[in-house]
């Protein structure tokens, strides 16, 4: 099933209308180039200032979490204020962008993130409450990329379906987006508690991961607005 044909579905507001929904959520994770690389990156990050303190399925989590959270909040803002939902007023990518190349950068081992006072970025460990924030804060970028695709399901509001149709599309659609997100969380995750351990292998894997950032980086830059 294509994207023609999954929009077609849901906007017909059939039984099929919810499948469809949760292929879109799918969708806007795994043809988001903003989801596939600030995700892994930053969850890799953390775990590989972890150590193994939490399970690579748990900081993931923690992560969507705070990353739901987020989204929830700055669809409420722009709602609220009668922009359109996401709409930051153009930070979002500008944002992204900061994120990229600071743990591109840091993964090369080019920059080290300064200490504040007895917080040592390069070597404290992560708990739940620092998984959570830091989900919060690349929530923040990943705003116009969700709305993007969520705007074909929040179209049903419109269309003449029930209120529990309406409902199921959206909750598959959740579920969808978040269980990809947090699957992306888990291998970045796992590749983090590799790089903890410093092997050959990992020290390469670990410049790979922050070339590749560093390049989409500059790549958001050349085409931003």
């Amino acid at each position: 099933m294509d994207l023609a044909s999954l929009s077609q579905a849901l906007e017909r507001a059939t039984w099929m209308t919810p499948l469809a929904a949760l292929l879109w959520g799918l969708a806007s994770v795994g043809l988001s180039a903003c989801h596939l690389s600030s995700v892994p990156l930053l969850v890799t990050f953390l775990a590989r200032i972890d150590g193994q303190t939490l399970s690579p399925a748990r900081l993931s989590l923690l992560v969507t979490v705070g990353i739901s959270l987020s989204l929830a909040l700055i669809a409420a803002l722009t709602w609220s204020l009668g922009r359109m939902l996401g709409d930051l007023w153009g930070l979002g990518p500008w944002l992204m962008i900061a994120l990229l190349l600071l743990g591109g950068l840091n993964l090369m081992g080019v920059l080290t993130l300064p200490s504040v006072g007895r917080l040592d970025p390069n070597k404290v460990s992560v708990g739940p409450r620092s998984a959570l924030a830091s989900g919060g804060i690349l929530g923040l970028t990943l705003g116009p990329c969700t709305f993007a695709f969520f705007a074909p399901v929040l179209a049903l509001t419109g269309a003449p379906a029930s209120g529990a149709l309406i409902a199921a599309a959206i909750a598959a659609f959740v579920l969808g987006h978040l269980g990809l997100t947090w699957l992306l969380g888990v291998a970045g995750a796992a590749l983090g508690a590799r790089l903890a351990r410093g092997a050959r292998l990992a020290k390469l894997l670990k410049v790979s991961v922050g070339v590749a950032a560093v390049a989409f980086a500059l790549h958001l830059i050349r085409t931003a607005p």
